[in-house]
């Protein structure tokens, strides 16, 4: 019967496979043929290649082996290996080995000396008679033989070197026959830590790439051989920090760093927690109760933090030593133990003796804490523009600060203009009225400063735009009065010989626009006016009259002579440009049909609308 195996549940739709590359077209036998052939002559090239490096490489170790007179095994395991069988002890003895070695001690013995194919000519047949007991026991004499023997080794300056330089050799096929093997890339650096001989710094890098890249991975000048020589330096002087410092301050923060640093590895080592930390102050609650563990071997009179301790170098350096020889370490309490200083402790809470745990009390306790006012922020803003340096126009950006309701209601907001739209139409400016006195907050009395008046401008296209024109319209304002005021001091007409100006089009009459102008020229009011028009954007307009409707020609004439003839001054100054010449009084307006003689009589008033 054959086995059931168990099948999973799956879901009754089929599953969409998003992504899921095509099924390929079944290929004709032709095809399947061919591509078989090309397989078959791709295995056969790497093959045949394959084959002539083997042959050279076997080539190469017979030519080694015929140089150095070595067997061509040892070249082909250098190779192939990469030094790694040096690593490895040779643990069985070879019974025929054991046997050798004792006939050439034999041999010796009787003041013979034979090399190894004699001695194998002379006792292999020998070798073949003997039983498996006595080869294990030729094996047994030779291996107490090697423990008995003790090799002396001349510790020499010139021996070290020879020793050092071997070392070397052999790190450096292994880290080479490692690279080969797993691909791995790597660097050593070896110097000596006495001055009993000299040696260089021996530096070794598995590829020339990475020891370019040392000055990068450092983001400074790198030098090999600056830094084997600093760090052989380093390791003569006995590998301590505190003798490279040179202040006593140096000193003594340097070892507190240490101190604190050794306590909390050797916390977290004894609690098994990484996030284990050593506390000074609470050190009976956070470190003896929660963790069960106890202080012993400080060398202080009192348990402090390293910051508080004191800065002399003697009792510093006697706990960095004692925590660095274990000699100041954490020890486990027992439950008995815990729980009496537990006990101990509730007790000298009790009594007030020391106190409990609690957060610290903040120093503005009790006290109104008040928000900034405008004033303040005011004065602040003030202080910042004067210590703050002239504007200019380079493209470094300006320190930003706090922005506050006050400062954004201040701030002048300026559109950019659209080209593609109509000019907008004149809005009134309200006329800039002085604020009422107020009481001020304490803040506020101080004096100003003396830049505070100074208010800092945009300099940008569009500000500069909108000053040319405020500039333009000040400039046509003032040659406008100064124009009138020419035209008003020049000798007139008589009344008579002028004839009022011709309807404009709209729906403001000849007279009406008279009387406007001669209301305006009579207000004592109008020049300061202008020069507030002058300080302001637009001047404020003005709400247009309703239309006076005439039933004549004749009204209408009416109308404007007695305008004329209660001010010919004002009346030839404001139709200056378009008043009729002397002689051409049978001209008529070409919006009346018909005109009558002028009448002194004053006009009857004109009918409502």
């Amino acid at each position: 019967m054959p086995p059931t195996f168990a099948t999973i549940a799956i879901e009754s739709h089929p599953k969409a496979r998003h992504g899921s590359s095509k099924t390929p077209a079944l290929l004709t036998a032709e095809k399947r043929k061919e591509n078989k052939e090309k397989r078959e002559e791709k295995k056969d090239g790497i093959d045949q290649a394959l084959a002539a490096w083997w042959e050279s490489s076997v080539a190469l170790a017979n030519d080694l082996s015929n140089r150095y007179k070595q067997k061509p095994k040892y070249f082909l395991e250098m190779m192939f290996q990469g030094g790694a069988r040096m690593v490895n002890s040779q643990t069985k003895i070879n019974p025929y080995n054991a046997f050798r070695a004792e006939k050439a001690a034999e041999c010796r013995d009787n003041g013979e000396s034979k090399d190894a194919p004699t001695l194998h000519h002379d006792y292999f047949e020998e070798y073949k008679t003997l039983t498996d007991a006595e080869k294990d026991a030729y094996v047994e004499r030779f291996r107490d033989t090697k423990k008995c023997e003790v090799k002396l080794r001349r510790d020499t300056p010139r021996g070290k070197i020879q020793d050092v330089a071997n070392i070397v050799r052999n790190i450096k096929l292994l880290m080479v026959g490692l690279g080969t093997r797993v691909g791995v890339e790597g660097f050593f650096c070896i110097v000596r830590n006495s001055t009993d001989f000299h040696i260089q710094p021996q530096w070794f890098f598995t590829s020339r790439e990475l020891e370019q890249y040392m000055p990068i991975a450092t983001r400074r000048k790198w030098s090999t051989v600056e830094v084997g020589t600093k760090v052989e330096a380093f390791c003569v002087a006995g590998c301590d920090v505190v003798n490279l410092l040179h202040t006593s301050k140096q000193k003594a923060d340097f070892l507190k760093a240490g101190i604190r640093e050794g306590l909390t590895e050797k916390l977290i080592a004894i609690t098994g927690n990484p996030n284990a930390q050593m506390a000074y102050v609470w050190y009976e609650e956070d470190v003896v109760q929660k963790h069960g563990v106890e202080l012993v071997g400080w060398t202080f009179p009192q348990l402090l933090n390293p910051s508080e301790l004191s800065t002399s170098l003697s009792p510093l350096q006697e706990l960095h030593d004692a925590i660095k020889n274990d000699t100041c370490k954490f020890v486990r309490l027992t439950a008995q133990q815990l729980r009496a200083r537990k006990q101990k402790w509730e007790e000298d809470v009790a009594a007030g003796r020391i106190e409990v745990k609690h957060r610290a009390t903040r120093k503005d306790k009790g006290a109104k804490r008040t928000l900034p006012t405008d004033n303040e922020d005011e004065d602040e803003r003030s202080d910042e523009e004067d210590d703050a340096p002239a504007p200019t126009t380079s493209s470094n950006p300006a320190s930003k600060r706090r922005r506050t309701t006050a400062s954004i209601a201040q701030q002048p907001v300026v559109e950019e203009p659209d080209s593609d739209a109509e000019p907008p139409a004149p809005v009134a400016k309200p006329v800039a009225r002085k604020a009422r006195g107020t009481a001020k907050a304490a803040s506020a009395k101080k004096p100003a400063p003396k830049s505070a008046a100074k208010k800092t401008l945009r300099d940008d296209a569009v500000t500069r735009a909108a000053a040319a024109k405020l500039k333009a319209d000040s400039l046509a304002r003032r040659a406008a009065k100064e124009a009138a005021a020419a035209t008003a001091s020049a000798p007139q007409a008589p009344a008579e010989s002028r004839r009022p100006r011709p309807t404009p089009r709209g729906n403001f009459t000849s007279k009406e626009l008279i009387t406007s102008e001669d209301e305006r020229n009579n207000d004592p009011d109008a020049d300061e006016d202008d020069d507030e028009d002058e300080d302001n954007t637009l001047p404020p307009p003005r709400r247009p009259r309703a239309p006076r409707r005439f039933s004549s020609a004749d009204e209408m004439d009416t109308e404007a002579a007695a305008a004329a003839a209660t001010a010919p001054g004002r009346a030839a100054a404001s139709g200056s440009g378009e008043a009729a010449a002397p002689g051409s009084a049978t001209a008529a307006p070409a919006s009346v049909e018909t005109e009558a003689p002028v009448s002194p009589e004053p006009a009857a008033p004109a009918p409502a609308a």
